[in-house]
């Protein structure tokens, strides 16, 4: 689109179908918030309009340096259904974001980041803001890119989503959940062999169904003591125990999986803080990539 004619005449604009000629642009965009273009004909319902919007995309290629395409790979590593406006009112409202907006939302934040890094001129020239424009660092802007540091960590990018358990302050409680978890799946087979040589069961099968470990075993062979009954076969004839010899190891692992719980809620309540302290720099930048999206 740089390379168009950017002399319009207002009759000639009026006799173009605008809307259509729009949705076909839409589709060289990435996010789909920038494929909506009712506002936007609205907005280039003018001469004036347009010119200006040619003229800016001029002057954005002129800062790339032909490095427009790089620009371009770097957005497809964010979300297309990233939902811009829903996001920025909850972080402005103090909501706590679920993982998966996070980690959405983080992606965006980083790619911010990455550019305002590697391309100075690119984002500077996206944002508005004074301070920005003369390289003035606020507070909290130094939180925030703390946050995003800490965050980014948690990044797990085989998997497309955040993994706490890297967290300093979760990984020890992780650690320790997993190592119960461990020793706990060890004693149930050793159980299980046992009720086996018993002719408790028939065989030393063992399973975990929902965060329990039960062992199979026929309702005539149950007897008091073996262990707590979490589900029976839609015949009867076949109960599954989590047994009573490891309900010790049990509790603990329930309770260090509630602490790992508890400090993630305080470490996402935290990041809610912080984003609703920085939530004008952080729509701002928001802006800046959906921007660059509509420009190259």
């Amino acid at each position: 689109m740089s390379n168009l004619e950017r002399t319009f005449d207002q009759k000639t604009l009026e006799s173009l179908d605008l809307p259509q000629l729009f949705l076909q642009f839409a589709d060289f965009y990435h996010f789909n918030s920038n494929k909506t273009f009712l506002d936007t004909f609205h907005s280039f319902s003018k001469k004036n309009d347009i010119e200006l919007f040619y003229s800016s995309q001029n002057s954005f290629y002129e800062l790339t340096n032909g490095e427009e395409q790089d620009l371009k790979y770097l957005l497809t590593s964010c979300d297309q259904n990233f939902d811009f406006e829903r996001i920025k009112s909850q972080v402005a409202k103090k909501y706590i974001l679920n993982d998966e907006d996070l980690y959405a939302f983080i992606t965006i934040l980083l790619l911010a980041t990455n550019i305002s890094k590697n391309y100075k001129s690119v984002f500077y020239e996206l944002l508005t803001s004074d301070n920005v424009q003369r390289g003035v660092t606020s507070k909290e802007d130094a939180k925030l890119d703390k946050v995003i540091n800490e965050i980014s960590k948690l990044v797990d990018i085989e998997l497309d989503e955040l993994d706490f358990a890297r967290h300093p302050k979760l990984s020890p409680i992780y650690k320790k959940i997993s190592q119960i978890d461990k020793g706990l799946r060890k004693h149930l087979q050793d159980i299980a062999k046992e009720w086996s040589s018993q002719e408790i069961t028939s065989n030393e099968s063992h399973d975990i169904v929902e965060s329990h470990y039960v062992i199979p075993v026929r309702s005539d062979r149950y007897r008091n003591g073996l262990g707590q009954i979490i589900y029976r076969s839609k015949s009867g004839q076949t109960l599954y125990l989590e047994p009573y010899q490891i309900q010790e190891f049990i509790n603990e692992k329930r309770n260090l999986e509630a602490d790992f719980v508890r400090e993630k809620n305080r470490i996402t309540h935290y990041y809610a803080d912080v984003f609703f302290e920085s939530s004008c720099i952080i729509s701002e930048r928001l802006e800046s990539i959906l921007i660059l999206d509509k420009l190259i």
